[in-house]
């Protein structure tokens, strides 16, 4: 498989003097459950090391992630409305001839049910609205249309119909239906509401089999690809040929429109042409190998094109910049592909007031103030000069108001902090003048800091300090400071992370060792940690140098248990990241929030929701 390129990954970027609050329920049940992006439906339809299979990509990672056995030789793919369920029309050949549909649910990957059409199955489409699924089957006279019930996977009706031997395409609103006949050189359009014919067009040639055949998405035109190298559009107001654009003398192979209705891609000999759907001329080409086959887009915030070709698919970067990224290795000879719809948005960000200092590398807490109402508390940090701040604010969610409150003592800018069951906040370690071991409460009662004991672990010189560690309260009441850059190693001239845990017993003033996270022989820092509704401490991610100076992200996971002072390792994060949060949400979940893909010599790729945010449930 060639190597794609930079997969799309939705990106964050948190200004300085905004909070962004998530209100956001995942549906994600562990740290590597759903895939990263849409799903890409391939049908192999020769025999092969996939024989008569579906092919399912992740592409959000662009890898092949299932291939399903189907019924023979499978041809026409369509995917529901809501992503729920996939139709495959199994065509088979003379040898092995099929009537059947092959109905796969996509959370399992599974067929839950076959369908019994008629001859040939060749070209699917399901309605808009999801209710019907429509298959053409072209053995034997007289042609016909079949009409799935999606909730029945039943046939509740044919359309009786000469020649049904090319593509099927919806107006968006579902109100009609574009049959092509490759027999006939002509486009029918079908009312749904009457299942009858209600206009047919003539075309100056033959039309692709089995496809080829698209509507763009505001409903205006339908492209129709041919077998003379020409792609024909027609006027859906008057059902009238209205352009042609010559493309070659070779048989177009597919026709997808871009979601934006902008472009539409044909596929042909050795090339991918694209067509400016306002002038319907073609304004780009994308070089190919041999014969590409049927093409279609995914949607949302991350438009690729997958186009099939022999024992792949290839991964196309659409418009402005037009190119293909690489190719999925799927059966020998890909026939239809098909792409599940965007997920819904989950939650929604919302801007709120801004906070008043402008920050970076703070850290926040929540307590209980004195009026009883809970607020968060945004803790030191460094600002556009690279200075650390002692300044703390709070935010009232109630009132959507920020207000100063009592600044700490020390400055101190990639600390870390938590909250104790007595309701103070210890603000622990960080970066100063210098790296600081200090550590410093606050009470929300009082508004009042006062100074604690300071932790033990060494790292510069071996003077005590803690700096770029996680942070978070025990079931037991303590507070743990967890990892964090440790010694200066003068043979690699930079720091190495420290694998060593410590814990504050707020009743005794006290900080004493427990045992250390484990690392592999290399300690981890910029890491995140939050206490699981089983009471353990998870720390998650972060960077780790190993002996010849090389800086990792990490993406282990491990699970603290205070009461046998033992760490355990669960499901690693999806994707390596330091820099990131964590926080345990109502839904006894472990989130993982953002973070940075790369390590901190080189460059910061930030993490954001798709792909970018993982939760872990025991």
């Amino acid at each position: 498989m060639k190597r794609i390129m930079q997969i799309c990954l939705s990106r964050i970027v948190i200004s300085l003097q905004a909070l962004l609050l998530l209100v956001a329920q995942f549906a994600t049940g562990t740290v590597a459950a759903q895939p990263a992006g849409p799903r890409v439906y391939v049908t192999n339809s020769v025999s092969g090391p996939d024989e008569y299979s579906v092919s399912v990509i992740d592409a959000g990672a662009n890898r092949l992630i299932a291939t399903i056995p189907v019924g023979h030789t499978p041809k026409g793919i369509a995917v529901t409305p809501n992503g729920a369920f996939v139709y495959v029309a199994n065509e088979g050949d003379l040898g092995s001839p099929s009537d059947t549909v092959s109905v796969i649910e996509t959370a399992t990957n599974m067929v839950i049910a076959t369908v019994t059409v008629g001859p040939s199955p060749l070209a699917v489409a399901v309605a808009p609205d999801g209710s019907l699924v429509y298959v053409t089957t072209r053995g034997g006279p007289p042609g016909r249309i079949a009409l799935i019930d999606t909730m029945t996977n039943t046939v509740v009706g044919n359309l009786q119909i000469a020649d049904p031997t090319g593509g099927l395409a919806f107006t968006p609103d579902g109100a009609t239906l574009y049959v092509s006949h490759s027999n006939r050189s002509e486009v029918s359009a079908i009312d749904t509401a009457t299942q009858t014919v209600v206009a047919t067009v003539s075309l100056p040639f033959s039309p692709t089999v089995g496809g080829s055949l698209a509507v763009t998405p505001n409903g205006a035109f339908v492209y129709v690809g041919g077998r003379n190298g020409e792609v024909w559009v027609i006027e859906t107001a008057t059902n009238t040929l209205v352009a042609t654009v010559p493309l070659s003398v070779n048989t177009i192979g597919g026709l997808a429109v871009t979601p934006d209705g902008t472009r539409a891609y044909a596929t042909h000999v050795q090339r991918i042409s694209v067509i400016d759907t306002a002038t319907h001329t073609v304004v780009a080409t994308v070089p190919v190998e041999l014969v590409p086959g049927a093409i279609a887009f995914t949607s949302g915030s991350c438009v690729r094109g997958y186009v099939t070709y022999y024992g792949a698919v290839q991964v196309l970067k659409p418009a402005p910049v037009d190119f293909l990224m690489g190719s999925v290795p799927v059966g020998p000879i890909p026939a239809g592909v098909a792409v599940s719809p965007p997920a819904p948005n989950i939650g929604t960000w919302t801007v709120q007031a801004p906070m008043p200092t402008p920050r970076a590398e703070l850290a926040a807490a929540t307590a209980v103030g004195a009026d009883g109402r809970s607020r968060i508390y945004a803790i030191g940090g460094r600002n556009a000069d690279s200075s650390a701040l002692s300044t703390v604010e709070a935010y009232d969610p109630e009132t959507d108001t920020w207000t100063p409150v009592a600044s700490m003592s020390t400055p101190r800018s990639r600390l870390a902090a938590a909250t104790g069951l007595d309701g103070r906040i210890y603000a622990i370690g960080g970066q100063g003048l210098s790296d600081l071991a200090t550590v410093e409460a606050y009470d929300p009662i009082t508004d009042t800091w006062s100074t604690v004991a300071p932790v033990q672990g060494e790292c510069w010189e071996g003077q005590p300090c803690r700096s770029g560690h996680a942070a978070a309260t025990g079931a037991d009441g303590r507070i743990y400071a967890i990892g964090g850059f440790g010694f200066f190693s003068p043979r690699i001239s930079m720091a190495v992370g420290t694998a060593s845990v410590e814990a504050y017993d707020p009743t005794t003033d006290a900080w004493s060792f427990v045992a250390s996270v484990p690392h592999f022989g290399v300690g981890r820092y910029l890491l995140a940690a939050a206490t699981g509704p089983d009471d353990r401490i998870y720390g998650i991610g972060g960077a780790v140098t190993d002996a010849d100076g090389f800086e990792l992200p990490y993406s282990a996971v491990s699970a603290y248990d205070s009461i046998t002072d033992t760490w355990s390792g669960v499901s690693p994060l999806s994707s390596p990241r330091f820099d990131l949060a964590a926080a345990t949400g109502p839904d006894r979940k472990v989130y993982a929030i953002a973070g940075m893909s790369e390590t901190p010599a080189g460059r910061r790729s930030v993490m954001g929701p798709d792909g970018g945010v993982r939760s872990h449930r025991r």
